[in-house]
């Protein structure tokens, strides 16, 4: 069941009543926040559960904003593993500058940028892909081969809801996200579905492996890789 209550400061907040929730859940979708409550909570439980919540809020539009920013001349990827940016040239086009681990995209200038969001945005999905193919290959082969994991399969994949995944036959898929990432975080989660070939499961024995080849510091690396990163461009 869904409905919706108006907000002075969020405007419409749409509510979705879920019997199996157990919490508060709130989440921001292109400027609109979405929040799912728990059966039998009323309208007042609600408005208060808003207004202690609304730093939260905050928080949760300006990471939604941010997400969907512009791509521009001020858009960069910047990491110690690939590094994108955007400059304006002096001739008529857009050119692509390569090597490895770098892309510079040329742009024409006076570019409007707003009219070309979905062109750009796979301009640099293929450049990111094209780099995932050599670098994520080679860093997945390097850590088994230091580890003495065995996979079967390797796939590069354009997930947005997880940075990676390993089935039950052992074979990996990697987010081309991943490129966007420094290369500790890039590492933490090759590693992560590579132990998952020993240990499909999340369980004592599953993290102590993981603490072993990370030097002890897997949920470190988990807890900084949930707080400040994303599967978006």
């Amino acid at each position: 069941m869904k409905y919706y209550i108006e907000d002075q400061e969020f405007g419409k907040i749409i509510l979705t009543v879920n019997g199996r929730a157990k919490h508060f859940v709130m989440r921001v979708v292109e400027n609109e926040v979405h929040i799912t409550v728990p059966q039998g909570m009323t309208r007042e439980d609600i408005e208060q559960c808003v207004n202690r919540n609304r730093e939260s809020i905050r928080k949760l539009m300006k990471k939604d904003v941010d997400r969907r920013h512009v791509i521009d001349l001020n858009y960069k990827i910047d990491t110690d593993v690939m590094k994108l940016e955007l400059v304006e040239g002096k001739r008529k086009g857009f050119y692509v500058h390569r090597s490895e681990g770098k892309c510079t995209i040329e742009c024409e200038p006076n570019t409007d940028f707003a009219s070309i969001q979905n062109w750009l945005k796979k301009v640099i999905m293929n450049e990111l892909r094209l780099q995932a193919k050599f670098i994520l290959r080679n860093k997945t082969q390097q850590f088994a081969d230091k580890h003495g994991f065995k996979f079967t399969d390797l796939k590069i994949q354009s997930s947005k809801t997880r940075w990676g995944s390993c089935s039950a036959s052992n074979s990996i898929n990697l987010s081309v996200f991943l490129m966007t990432l420094p290369s500790h975080l890039m590492d933490y989660v090759i590693l992560h579905e590579l132990c998952h070939t020993v240990h499909h499961e999340h369980s004592d024995a599953f993290w102590a492996l993981m603490d072993k080849v990370t030097d002890g510091k897997a949920h470190a690396l988990r807890k900084e890789l949930k707080q400040n990163y994303s599967t978006e461009l």
